[in-house]
């Protein structure tokens, strides 16, 4: 048949153009085996773990993506370009796109300290009125803030939805200097109960959710954990949250994700600690030469420095 023949003349031709350009017989043969691994190991629905069942059924009459194939971006599938293709995606953004017309509210804490909420008001949504409007918490991962790319993201996406977003600034982060050496750590839920209280009392009517990410999804979760149906919260959601920290802060002290997560890390937490030495000073319990004396610093900066302060 015709077809026939023209498959056989495209195989003859693949097949000469493959003995006279050696270069072209390794491309095609990487491509077919990335596009192989990536239909074979990489294309799955995603794992779904929960309590019971009858919650699993709920999740997945709600959201029905969780019972579809997910189909990472093809040319960077693996988590580790994937993290570092939106890290640097996100600091481009960050230098050449303007901030959200975001509006500061100060918060003083009772043991002297404050706390900085960026909200991202919304309004002339016809489904809500500024007294029932939802509103979204965002708690950032370690060293974030309201200036960083994903903390962007998720405060438009829900201003998008025709939500209200406040991004929850960890205390001495975002280039705020610290009152007290009160800082911030996975394992304290005060200050994201304060937070919580003092919105309920802005909005009483308005349904509150709070989504967290990385450490701030730590906090979260340890915070609707702690206050259960008493949190205050409606809904809650924790992103790219570590389950075992020790096991977490062990892994990045590994060669290659020191390189390409540690450092980054390390350095936002440089940066707010350097901005507010003044203030730990004058702790005894805070050690901050011995912090900057070490290379992998991420250990000492837990044991000696976020969950003594």
């Amino acid at each position: 048949s015709k077809m026939a023949e023209v498959l056989d003349e495209i195989w003859m031709f693949t097949k000469k153009q493959c003995i006279n350009r050696p270069s072209l017989t390794i491309f095609i043969g990487l491509t077919v085996t990335t596009v192989t691994y990536y239909l074979t190991c990489v294309v799955k629905k995603p794992l779904l773990i929960t309590g019971s069942r009858s919650y699993a059924d709920f999740l997945q009459r709600r959201c029905p993506v969780l019972v579809q194939q997910y189909y990472p971006t093809v040319w960077c599938f693996t988590s580790r370009v994937h993290t570092i293709v939106c890290a640097i995606l996100s600091d481009l953004m960050t230098t050449f796109k303007k901030l959200p017309c975001y509006r500061r509210d100060v918060l003083p804490t009772p043991d002297g300290g404050e706390i900085h909420l960026d909200w991202l008001d919304h309004h002339g949504n016809g489904h809500h009125d500024n007294r029932t409007r939802p509103i979204v918490v965002i708690l950032p991962g370690l060293s974030g803030h309201s200036g960083s790319g994903y903390v962007i993201r998720l405060a438009q996406g829900a201003h998008n939805k025709g939500y209200r977003s406040v991004v929850f600034n960890f205390r001495g982060t975002n280039g705020t200097k610290l009152k007290t050496s009160m800082f911030y750590c996975a394992a304290d839920t005060t200050d994201t109960q304060h937070v919580v209280s003092y919105i309920r009392k802005l909005y009483p009517d308005a349904p509150l959710m709070a989504v967290g990410a990385s450490l701030g999804g730590m906090i979260l979760f340890n915070y609707v954990a702690k206050y259960g149906k008493d949190c205050g919260l409606v809904a809650a959601m924790v992103a790219s949250m570590p389950w075992d920290a020790a096991k977490t802060t062990e892994s990045l002290e590994e060669p290659v994700n020191w390189l390409l997560f540690n450092t980054s890390l390390v350095r936002g937490l440089r940066r707010d600690i350097l901005l507010n030495r003044e203030v730990f000073d004058k702790d005894s319990r805070v050690d901050v030469d011995h912090i900057f004396k070490r290379v992998h610093v991420t250990k000492s900066i837990r044991s000696r420095f976020l969950y003594c302060a």
